[in-house]
């Protein structure tokens, strides 16, 4: 049972990667990415996302403002600059439960945000940009990264 376990673990970690070829956008969020992982296999600049799986991510970001309400906002950029929907259904309306330690979060401050999207089935295999941003409770940008992905079977 402990060699099962352990072996659980070790699929995991190895399944989780440190995203280098995100880009942070530059349109006025208040924080700071410190670092990107995702459960998916990123090595070749875009991560794959897997039909039928789900994709877990964790940001840790050092927030630029106070923060008491958050919302997640998930756009796909499709061509470069067509964002599709707008925005991404499915995300949770409560993202301070996504935060590690909750809300309220003080400007200055290091935490880590975790998420899981689960890849539909229908959704179609294609390359596209993920804008991922967590807004506080005036709507503000507190993070927003732009992530390759590619949807895969």
């Amino acid at each position: 049972m402990k060699a099962l376990l352990l072996l659980s673990l070790l699929v995991t970690l190895a399944a989780t990667t440190t995203v280098t070829t995100f880009k942070e956008c530059t349109d006025g969020p208040s924080g700071v990415v410190k670092s990107l992982d995702v459960t998916a296999d990123c090595s070749s600049g875009a991560c794959h996302m897997q039909h039928n799986h789900n994709v877990t991510l964790s940001v840790t970001f050092q927030s630029g403002s106070d923060i008491t309400e958050a919302k997640t906002v998930v756009y796909g950029i499709i061509f470069g600059a067509l964002k599709v929907p707008d925005p991404f259904p499915g995300m949770p309306p409560n993202a301070c439960q996504n935060i590690v330690g909750g809300c309220p979060v003080t400007a200055g401050t290091t935490r880590t945000y975790n998420a899981t999207v689960f890849v539909q089935p229908f959704y179609p295999k294609l390359r596209l940009a993920a804008q991922w941003e967590l807004h506080d409770q005036a709507n503000h940008k507190v993070f927003c990264f732009v992530v390759p992905v590619e949807v895969v079977d």
